[in-house]
């Protein structure tokens, strides 16, 4: 026996007689964080499951510990904690976690203990014209209300305004016409206002609300919960949730399940009911309303925006950690095996559950509200043109030079008519810089494809490096090619919860398609949402800031698994066809076989457009920078301002068809009358008319 032997066995009896406390992984939020949210998340990650040995104490700045709970994740890992009282702005705190220690005969006495110190962030600043008529109040203890920002953007809801719950006053009450409340409490001076303002005829939606609004609001009690996860089923007898998927679909929580008494006099109606990820019912409801007064309010038993975000990102429980078994670290490794219920991701179920919130606002605000489409011209759909090129030897000029000749003669660029994509470039890659800018100019998009060797595990730091490095190099290469604002890592390596989109950020990227449909053998040829949804949309960071940079999905995708044909079929017949589930979807292939062929036929075939990443990223950016002000309503006729900006020239306007007991009869902007189309979208009667800056009317009969 050498030396080294006889010391590790020497450790390893030391470990075994004198005890060892539980290992964690990690400590959210981070030893040191200075930009921690007042709501958290506050959780401990254990390498094991976590056992009665662990006991955790958070502590103010006085060191006095606070009330907590805590509770256990369903995979006896993770630890829970939620304070009882929202913290404070910038404020230092401590999270302290105290373990037995364990040997192979006993618990020995005494505790091993760390704690990690950290600070909370400045409240953040309201946004939002002062007379908005939808208004999000944002809790201290809702690190995700800012999503809702995200979430009116992505449904054409632009016409919002955000302010903390600290902040609102009588006074921001009265130009509303619906008030999300992502609070489980509310200031004391604000009870009877609000109560007023709703009895007065504005609508009031409360996110995951505490026993106190509960009562406030004589809103139903919990069944239950709280619930991780579940299925949710809309009701098919409410016109507001008729036509959303018949099938169920996925939500996160906490969710606390709602007793409905349908006989009750308070004559709450249920959106949706709730099913346990396997399908077995489970008792209560999850979205209600009623009316109080001449307003209504309405109560989801869960926060749909951080639902939303888990749904489009993952676990955070889950970074860093190899899922798989298949290297390196993959955005995939968040839902591995199933954080995402893959039975039921055929539905896209963030999008779902966004055009149900989205439905009851349109269905219960007291004025009606308009709304942008989500793509230009009315497109139901689009797809993202998006190519790895590994060093193929012409494989990016070959499918450029065949899009360009089957494009329709004199195509119009800005309608999308012409076949455009995206190419993104090994380093190893030979394409002349003459060539590139060549196709530059027709409108195609070419970027470096930045690769780490697909080494595990990566840092932030190192990843920065990479990043920088390859990207500054391709500059240097193509000097004439625009600064490139899209990308996908080659192996979709990966670090953290949004360490890799955060780095590309500091680069100019604005565009991620990282998340991907991966390994084949878990997809299992299944066509799915891995993200729960076909638009892209912000990335959210684990204190709720939004990211500016988008995260699209990569949903088609050559080496999936999935057969390509009924793949692409899937797709695009849920966007066109009666499910309604519209998208931009991202695409992926690396010109080994005859995918992008595949795509382009589909996509001219039923009449969709083949896109350049920097293109959805100029609408989505024009789209979101444009608006809705000074909306006004006397009981007959909707006003409002018009704003467009640049890229979003061919967008459309939705109105409701009928608003209590009128039909929109014409739309007049900038005094011409717009033409009016009829559709009907997610169960709702919806008109449609070219959006045209300026002063608009809409009058109702």
């Amino acid at each position: 026996m050498n030396r080294i032997s006889k010391i590790l066995i020497l450790v390893g009896v030391t470990v075994l007689l004198l005890g060892s406390a539980q290992q964690t992984i990690h400590v959210f939020p981070q030893p040191g964080a200075t930009a921690v949210h007042p709501g958290g998340p506050f959780a401990i990650r254990f390498a094991n499951r976590v056992t009665d040995g662990v006991k955790v104490s958070l502590r103010g700045p006085d060191g006095q510990s606070l009330a907590i709970d805590t509770r256990i994740t369903s995979d006896d890992r993770s630890l829970l904690v939620e304070p009882r009282a929202p913290l404070e702005w910038q404020t230092r705190y401590e999270l302290c976690i105290f373990r037995a220690r364990y040997s192979i005969f006993k618990v020995i006495p005494g505790e091993h203990h760390s704690c990690s110190p950290f600070g909370t962030m400045p409240k953040r600043a309201a946004e939002g014209p002062a007379d908005a008529p939808i208004l999000v109040a944002e809790g201290r203890d809702r690190p995700n209300s800012r999503y809702y920002r995200a979430i009116l953007e992505a449904e054409g809801m632009n016409a919002f305004a955000n302010i903390s719950l600290d902040d609102l006053t009588e006074a921001d009450l009265a130009a509303r016409a619906v008030v999300i409340l992502d609070s489980g409490t509310l200031p004391q001076p604000l009870h009877a206002a609000l109560v007023s303002w709703v009895r007065a005829g504005g609508l009031l939606i409360i996110m995951r609300p505490s026993s106190e609004l509960r009562q406030l609001f004589g809103l139903p009690g919990e069944v239950g919960g709280p619930l991780d996860t579940a299925l949710l089923l809309p009701d098919r007898r409410s016109p507001i949730s008729v036509g959303l998927s018949r099938a169920p679909f996925q939500i996160h929580g906490p969710i606390d399940p709602i007793s409905v008494d349908p006989g009750s006099p308070e004559s709450w109606h249920s959106l949706a009911s709730l099913a346990s990820p396997t399908g077995e019912a489970i008792a209560g409801q999850t979205v209600t309303w009623t009316e109080l007064g001449q307003g209504h309010v309405a109560s989801f038993a869960f926060d749909v925006a951080r639902s939303t975000i888990l749904t489009r990102q993952g676990n955070p429980l889950w970074i860093d950690e190899e899922r798989d078994g298949s290297e390196p670290l993959r955005p995939n490794d968040l839902f591995y095996p199933n954080f995402v219920n893959l039975k039921h991701a055929g539905v896209p179920a963030a999008d779902e559950l966004q055009r149900l919130l989205v439905n009851l606002i349109l269905s219960k605000a007291p004025m009606p509200l308009p709304r942008l489409w989500y793509l230009p011209d009315q497109r139901r759909a689009a797809i993202i043109m998006t190519g790895d090129d590994h060093a193929t030897g012409g494989g990016t000029p070959r499918l450029f030079g065949w899009l360009d000749l089957l494009s329709p003669p004199d195509c119009d660029f800005d309608a999308w008519e012409c076949l455009r994509a995206t190419a993104y470039l090994t380093p190893g890659t030979k394409l002349e810089a003459r060539t590139a800018t060549s196709y530059a100019r027709k409108g195609f998009e070419i970027g470096v494809h930045v690769d780490t060797g697909c080494e595990t595990p990566i840092t932030r730091d190192s990843l920065g490096q990479v990043l920088r490095s390859q990207i500054e190099s391709f500059r240097e290469h193509y000097p004439d090619l625009p600064q490139q604002r899209t990308h996908r890592m080659h192996c979709l390596s990966w670090t953290g919860w949004a360490d890799v989109p955060k780095e590309e950020r500091e680069l100019g990227i604005r565009f991620d398609l990282n998340y991907y449909l991966w390994p084949p053998e878990w997809i299992d040829g299944r066509q799915i949402f891995l993200t729960g949804s076909g638009l892209p949309m912000p990335y959210a960071d684990l204190n709720g800031d939004l990211i500016d940079i988008y995260q699209a999905a990569s949903h088609l995708v050559d080496e999936s698994g999935v057969p390509q044909a009924y793949g692409i079929r899937q797709m695009l017949d849920g966007a066109l066809g009666p499910d309604q589930y519209f998208g931009a979807f991202g695409t992926h292939y690396d010109y080994t076989d005859d995918f992008a062929q595949l795509l382009a036929s589909f996509g001219t075939e039923n009449g969709v457009a083949l896109i350049t990443a920097q293109q959805i990223l100029d609408w989505l950016d024009g789209r979101n920078a444009s608006g809705f002000t000074d909306v006004g309503w006397d009981g007959d006729t909707l006003t409002f301002d018009v704003s467009l900006a640049p890229g979003a020239e061919r967008a459309s306007v939705l109105l409701p068809a009928r608003f209590g007991a009128g039909h929109l009869v014409d739309v007049t902007c900038g005094r011409r009358k717009l033409p009016q189309t009829h559709e009907t979208i997610k169960g709702m009667g919806m008109v449609f008319f070219p959006a045209e800056p300026g002063e608009c009317s809409a009058r109702y009969d």
